[in-house]
């Protein structure tokens, strides 16, 4: 997350500085656009490229300077999905009135929200199995 913000700013930086120092006929157009709005459309884009990449680098930067958690991050990582794999409610039991919570556990960020998923998914058995609707 810290190297997102970085590279957002950067990546629209260099774009701006690109895109909107070119030379602009106007008389031309793209696709009908003045190309003032086609290069401010590529600058924003170019932005947003760098908010979607800056996570990745993140990751790779916070892997190179811990070598020694990584492994055990990894293995962490790997031990909790498969455990989350196994706890999940199977979806074909999914109807409209009772909708599968969370399939991926995506919204899991800390202990107490964990326990939450897994209270959901429970509920979620419980009433797919009995069609006992849960006083909550």
């Amino acid at each position: 997350m810290v190297t997102t913000i970085p590279t957002m700013i950067v990546t629209g930086i260099i774009s701006g500085t690109y895109f909107l120092t070119q030379e602009i006929d106007p008389s031309k157009t793209f696709a009908g656009i003045d190309p003032l709005f086609v290069y401010m459309g590529a600058t924003a884009a170019c932005t947003g490229l760098g908010w979607l990449v800056g996570p990745s680098i993140g990751t790779a930067v916070w892997s190179l300077m811990h070598r020694s958690k990584a492994a055990q991050m990894a293995t962490r990582d790997r031990e909790f999905f498969q455990h989350i794999r196994k706890m999940r409610a199977d979806p074909t039991r999914q109807v409209m009135h009772n909708p599968l919570p969370d399939y991926y556990g995506e919204k899991i960020g800390s202990l107490h929200q964990y326990r939450k998923w897994l209270r959901d998914q429970q509920i979620f058995r419980r009433k797919a199995s009995h069609g006992i609707k849960d006083i909550e």
